[in-house]
């Protein structure tokens, strides 16, 4: 028997070591008597020896671990036994916003007609045929989606009359600005249970970032009220947090004030933190692979958990997955206004991406479907102790000279030594 090439060892204060196995997603915590033992080999005189074997911390001498992530990889990036199909759906690259950051900046701006909006259903229909798929989840995606709230019912309606209710999900990607109750009415006719907004920083700096078509009807306040809005309504909310070096300490008061705001909707929201990535030579932004960057996630991870955003094991992140996205998957598909299909949604526009459109269908011989389905791990990730969790970072990213190291491995030490709080309050 051997140890696993996926554990990572996480030494506390008082002697403790938390083990995680990223191949099972498992924790098991150590105290110094036990550690001793696990440091010299002796393993099998842990009493739950058995229990270290079957979470796969413990491995047997001839197991090639990074062959059964290979054929596990390859195995889910070619199957088409699916139980639910994904589609991430923009009706609209428009936006009422001008974020200086936004990938789709540069996209030609229009807006879905209705003959590619008819085409668009019939090709999700048939495609299910195909795949024999009775589930579907459609995720509203823009550009800003609320600018075409009558193509979203129209839509929703002829699909769920098309899978039925009980077949049928949605969420929702949208600046928040557009919300009001006419809104939620139409979240719950077309079945859209979660929401995505994204905040930018404090009420200045917000305002600022997003520098908005009409600031005296939307801005910071008209975002939080809306948000507030969706949670007393039964809409889960997600706020995910851009964070650079320019708005660091923003963003932790932007949690400082969710914390006081909306701790009575916290089990209906969930936060998360995602840098705004540059190179080396972005003064601005945070490189991957700078101290600085680790630093703040780590802090920031702390404050959430101490507001009582992440508070359980699996709210900070712990997770086994066979390929990075959907995107490597047969089974997911994005849709733009002018009704080309891409694998990933921030290819959205970029018809030099496309691999296909809902008039003709999906070319799975075109190179830019090839290049999804056949991308490659790093020699670099396949030494990484997360590898399971993560799957090689994001292809988009392999192409650029941004790292596409994973957020998990970010904040990897900072979350096993929270999971230790929470294993020290049972």
């Amino acid at each position: 028997m051997k140890k696993s090439m996926f554990v990572t060892e996480r030494l506390q204060s008082n002697g403790d070591c938390v083990l995680f196995c990223a191949e099972t997603a498992s924790i098991i915590v150590l105290n110094p008597k036990a550690l001793e033992l696990w440091n010299n080999n002796q393993w099998k005189q842990f009493p739950n020896f058995e229990e270290m074997v079957k979470l796969k911390f413990v491995i047997s001498d001839d197991e090639d671990q990074l062959a059964v992530q290979s054929q596990i990889r390859n195995f889910v990036k070619e199957s088409r036994s699916v139980k639910t199909m994904n589609f991430v759906i923009a009706p609209t690259l428009l936006c009422n916003a001008r974020c200086s950051y936004c990938f789709e900046k540069n996209t030609n701006k229009k807006r879905m007609d209705t003959n590619t909006e008819n085409a668009m259903v019939k090709f999700i229909t048939s495609i299910m045929e195909e795949f024999n798929v009775q589930r579907i989840a459609i995720a509203w995606f823009g550009g800003e989606p609320l600018l075409e709230k009558e193509l979203i019912r129209r839509v929703s309606h002829k699909l769920i009359a098309k899978v039925g209710e009980n077949n049928y999900n949605a969420s929702i990607t949208t600046n928040g600005s557009l919300i009001d109750e006419n809104t939620i009415e139409l979240f719950n006719e077309c079945k859209i249970s979660s929401v995505q907004i994204t905040l930018d920083g404090v009420e200045e700096q917000y305002n600022r970032i997003k520098n908005y078509i009409n600031p005296d009807k939307f801005n910071y306040q008209t975002v939080i009220k809306n948000i507030e809005r969706c949670c007393k309504n039964g809409i889960f909310v997600t706020i995910r947090l851009n964070i650079s070096k320019e708005n660091y300490n923003d963003v932790r008061l932007v949690l400082a004030e969710l914390g006081n705001k909306f701790c009575e909707y916290r089990k209906k929201m969930h936060v998360y933190v995602f840098p705004i990535m540059g190179n080396k030579n972005d003064s601005s932004l945070y490189s991957y692979d700078s101290p600085e960057l680790k630093e703040a996630m780590g802090e920031i991870y702390k404050q959430l958990f101490e507001l009582g955003y992440k508070t359980s094991y699996k709210s900070l992140g712990f997770k086994v997955r066979p390929v990075h996205c959907s995107a490597f998957r047969y089974h997911s598909y994005s849709i733009d206004p002018d009704g080309n299909i891409f694998r990933c949604e921030h290819h959205l526009g970029q018809k030099e991406w496309a691999v296909g459109n809902v008039f003709n269908g999906v070319d799975e011989n075109s190179p830019k479907f090839k290049y999804w389905i056949n991308s490659k791990i790093s020699k670099k990730c396949e030494n990484c102790k997360i590898l399971p969790m993560c799957q090689g970072g994001c292809t988009i990213a392999k192409g650029t000279n941004l790292d596409t190291c994973s957020i998990q491995l970010l904040t990897l030490d900072t979350n096993l030594d929270l999971v230790y709080k929470l294993y020290e309050r049972r």
